[in-house]
């Protein structure tokens, strides 16, 4: 909107797209307000004002006329500002004065004493009229028929926008809810996988002590105190006892991350010879 002020290319197509976004969401024009007044008031800008107007009445009419008399003082002040103002801007800005009056007369009633200074224009007589409730012309009449019927006519189209509105905010709401609930079923899900890897790790471990008792080939008599012995790490550990049984680095690296690094020593020694040849070998290393 500020580039608005500055640029002229391409500017009446936008203020004319933006001027049916005022008519049914004018909060989003808040913020933009004093450029757009800008561009009526420096610029004269004809679409700017149409832009200006369906803001103004829209917004009255979400407001329920509160915001009638703060509009109006706008609009006049811009009419004694500008003594040469258009005629088009000039008699757009006393239809909005009528467009806000008949949604809130009585704020428009107050403003009588400042539209008087503009009465030679016919327009103003008309809105003058109006606010006396004086009998209008058949002509004057339909006008003012035709400016009711256009106030009705945006009061729908901000009401449908306003239920629009809810309704988005009523889905969004029902999927942020939704997206809740699906976040607590993965948490659970997440806690259920993670107790079963617990449950499996345990029960792996199990069969692999287990499977350690049951493929070994080492006595269990004195199998288990002489790992509890050697794998404490030393300088004459199962590492040492490895290397006199010939076995490679590689073979005993493999070895070490075993949980029981001595015992797969042993048992790959007691697998490879018959029992009392492999007894035998092992007391004679370990002398």
């Amino acid at each position: 909107m500020k580039s608005c002020t500055t640029k002229s290319d391409g500017l009446i197509p936008i203020l004319e797209a933006l001027g049916f976004v005022a008519n049914a969401q004018p909060h989003l024009f808040h913020k933009h307000h004093d450029q757009l007044v800008h561009l009526v008031s420096k610029q004269q800008n004809v679409s700017a004002f149409h832009c200006l107007q369906q803001y103004y009445v829209a917004s009255t009419i979400v407001n329920e006329g509160k915001t009638a008399n703060e509009y109006l003082t706008i609009l006049i002040n811009i009419l004694r500002q500008n003594t040469k103002m258009k005629n088009d801007i000039r008699k757009q800005i006393f239809h909005v004065c009528e467009l806000i009056g008949v949604i809130n007369k009585q704020a428009l009633e107050v403003k009588r004493k400042d539209l008087v200074a503009f009465q030679t224009y016919a327009e103003c007589r008309l809105l003058l009229d109006f606010i006396d409730g004086k009998k209008l012309s058949a002509e004057n009449q339909e006008m003012l028929n035709q400016t009711r019927q256009e106030i009705v006519q945006m009061e729908k189209l901000v009401v449908k926008t306003g239920k629009d509105v809810q309704n988005v905010t009523k889905v969004v709401r029902r999927q942020e809810i939704n997206v809740t609930n699906l976040n607590t079923r993965v948490k659970k899900v997440d806690t259920k996988l993670n107790n079963v890897n617990e449950e499996l790790q345990v029960h792996a471990s199990e069969i692999e002590r287990i499977d350690a008792k049951t493929l070994s080939h080492v006595p269990t008599k004195w199998g288990d105190q002489v790992s509890k012995l050697l794998n404490h790490r030393a300088d004459n550990d199962w590492r040492l006892l490895g290397k006199r049984f010939g076995y490679s680095t590689s073979e005993l690296r493999h070895w070490s991350m075993q949980a029981n690094p001595c015992m797969s020593l042993l048992n790959e020694w007691f697998m490879t010879y018959k029992a009392d040849e492999a007894t035998y070998g092992l007391v004679k290393m370990l002398d």
